[in-house]
C-alpha cells in the first residue's frame, strides 16, 4: 500500500468515527431533551385541565369550553372523564360514553394510580392520566395525544446533524487529501527515483527542490547516480534480453502443458483448478449449464463438490485424490445437481500438473454433458428387462415329438406316455377345452342307437 493511503485512510476513518460518535451523542441528547419538553408540555396541559374538571365536579359545572379547546389542540386524540369503576362518564366523542376504559387499554387501566404519562411507541400515541381530587369517589381525567410531533422533530434533528456531519467529514477529507498529497509527493518521487537508479538507470535524476531533509537526500542519490554512470557500463540491453528469453520460455512451457491437457480432454466445459488457492476457473457457460444466473455459481472446488450427487460424491472425490497421489487417469461419469434440483450426467476427464518437487499445483480438464446418452442407456436397459421378462413367460415346443399312431399319446423325456393335451399343457402356456367335432359327434350317436337296440326293453339307457 502506498504511503499516501497509509496516512490518509486511517486518519480519515478515525475522524469519521469520531464525527459519528459525537453526532450520535448530540442526536441522542437533543432527541431526549425535545421529547422531555413535549411531554412536559402535555403534562402541564393535562394538569391544568384536570384542575378545571375538579372545580367543575364540585360546582356541577363541567368546563366544556376548556375541554373543547383541548379537543382542537394539535395532536390531541381524545379526552375522557372516568368514574371510579372505570366507566367513561364524559368524552369528546359521545360514542365512548358508557363504555369502560378496560375495553380500550386493558394493560394500563388498573395500574395507574397517580399522575403519569403512558407511551405506546408501537401505535405512536401517548396517554395522560391524572386522578381527580373529588373526595371519597375516585374519578380520573384521561386524554390521548399523538407522538407525531416528537417523530417529526426527531427526523429534523437527525437530518440536520447528519448534514452537518457529512459536510464536516467531506471538508476534512478534502483538506486531509491535499495535505497528505503535498507531504507524500516528494517521498513518492524519491522512492521512484531510487528504484530506477537501483535497476541501473543511472541517467535518471530525482527532482525534489526543497531545502529540507528530503531535498538533501535527493541530492545525495543524484550524486551517487552520476558517479556510478561514470564508472559503470550500462547493462540495460543485456538485462532486457535475459528477461525476454525467460518470459518466452515460461510462456512456451505453460502453453505446451495447457494445450496438451486440453487436447486430451473434451471441450464442452473446460476448467482450470488452482489447487493451492482452491479457485476453479470455468471456460464455458457453467452458470447456464447448471441453471444459475450469470456469475452466480461459485468458482471454488467446494462448490463443484457440493454440486455432485450425494450417491456419487464419495467415489468421485476418492478417484480425484487417487489421481493427485498416483497420477492415475481421472475419468469419471457422475451425476450433478442443477440449481432447481434436476439431475444431469457429466463425463469428467482431467489431468493435474506437478512441479519439479512432485507437488500438484494445477489441474485442467473438461466436463461433457452425457445426460441424453445416459437416458438412452437407461431406456435400453429397461426395454431389455421387459423383453427378458416376456421371454421368460413364453414356452415353446421344438424338435421331434414321439407320438403313438393309434392312440395319439406322446412319450415324454422320462419314457412315460401322456395324452396330447397333458403334454402340451406342461410344455407350453396353452390350455385345452374339450368338445366333439361333427364327424365324431355323428359316430357317437350311431353307437348310442346301436347300444339301445342291443339292450333289453326294460333297461334304461
Amino acid at each position: 500500500m502506498k504511503l499516501f493511503y497509509k496516512i490518509f485512510i486511517p486518519t480519515f476513518i478515525s475522524f469519521w468515527v469520531i464525527v459519528l460518535s459525537i453526532s450520535y451523542i448530540i442526536t441522542t441528547q437533543q432527541i431526549s431533551d425535545i421529547e422531555k419538553d413535549i411531554l412536559d408540555e402535555k403534562r402541564i396541559l393535562g394538569s391544568f385541565i384536570s384542575k378545571q374538571v375538579e372545580v367543575g365536579y364540585f360546582e356541577s359545572n363541567w368546563p366544556f369550553e376548556s375541554l373543547n379547546k383541548l379537543s382542537k389542540h394539535k395532536g390531541v386524540l381524545f379526552w375522557w372523564i372516568v368514574r371510579d369503576d372505570g366507566m367513561i362518564y364524559l368524552a369528546d366523542d359521545t360514542s365512548f360514553m358508557g363504555t369502560y376504559v378496560q375495553d380500550y387499554f386493558p394493560k394500563i387501566a388498573g395500574s395507574l394510580e397517580k399522575e403519569d404519562i403512558y407511551l405506546n411507541r408501537d401505535q405512536n400515541h401517548g396517554i395522560f392520566f391524572n386522578p381527580l381530587e373529588t373526595g371519597k369517589i375516585k374519578w380520573s381525567f384521561w386524554y390521548g395525544f399523538s407522538l407525531n410531533e416528537i417523530s417529526e422533530k426527531k427526523k429534523h434533528i437527525i437530518t440536520l446533524i447528519s448534514v452537518i456531519s457529512i459536510s464536516a467529514t467531506a471538508a476534512f477529507g478534502v483538506i486531509l487529501f491535499l495535505a497528505v498529497k503535498r507531504f507524500t509527493k516528494p517521498i513518492g518521487e524519491l522512492v521512484s527515483g531510487t528504484a530506477k537508479i537501483g535497476k541501473g538507470d543511472f541517467t535518471y535524476r530525482i527532482r525534489i527542490e526543497s531545502g529540507d531533509e528530503l531535498g538533501k537526500l535527493a541530492n545525495s542519490f543524484n550524486n551517487m547516480a552520476e558517479d556510478l554512470q561514470n564508472i559503470t557500463v550500462s547493462r540495460d540491453e543485456l538485462t532486457k534480453e535475459i528477461n525476454n528469453r525467460k518470459r518466452i520460455e515460461e510462456a512456451l512451457l505453460n502453453s505446451e502443458q495447457r494445450f496438451r491437457i486440453a487436447a486430451e480432454s473434451t471441450n464442452d466445459l473446460i476448467y482450470e483448478w488452482d489447487i493451492s488457492g482452491g479457485h476453479l476457473t470455468w471456460f464455458g457457460d457453467i452458470d447456464g449449464h447448471l441453471g444459475y444466473e450469470p456469475d452466480e455459481f461459485p468458482r471454488t472446488i467446494d462448490a463443484w463438490e457440493n454440486a455432485i450427487h450425494p450417491d456419487d460424491h464419495q467415489h468421485v472425490t476418492a478417484a480425484l485424490e487417487q489421481h493427485l497421489k498416483t497420477k492415475q487417469p481421472f475419468i469419471q461419469e457422475y451425476r450433478v445437481l442443477r440449481k432447481d434440483g434436476t439431475i444431469i450426467y457429466w463425463r469428467d476427464h482431467g489431468s493435474a500438473m506437478w512441479d519439479e518437487e512432485g507437488n500438484t499445483y494445477k489441474m485442467i480438464g473438461a466436463c461433457r454433458d452425457i445426460t441424453k446418452r445416459k437416458h438412452a442407456e437407461e431406456e435400453r436397459e429397461h426395454l431389455i428387462l421387459q423383453l427378458q421378462a416376456t421371454l421368460d413367460k413364453v414356452k415353446t415346443l421344438t424338435g421331434l415329438l414321439p407320438i403313438c399312431s393309434s392312440c395319439k399319446k406322446i412319450r415324454d423325456d422320462k419314457g412315460y406316455w401322456n395324452q396330447v393335451e397333458v403334454y402340451i399343457s406342461e410344455h407350453s402356456e396353452a390350455e385345452f377345452t374339450h368338445g366333439y367335432c361333427p364327424d365324431c359327434l355323428k359316430k357317437m350317436y350311431l353307437e348310442l342307437d346301436k347300444l339301445k337296440k342291443e339292450k333289453l326293453p326294460d333297461e334304461k339307457i
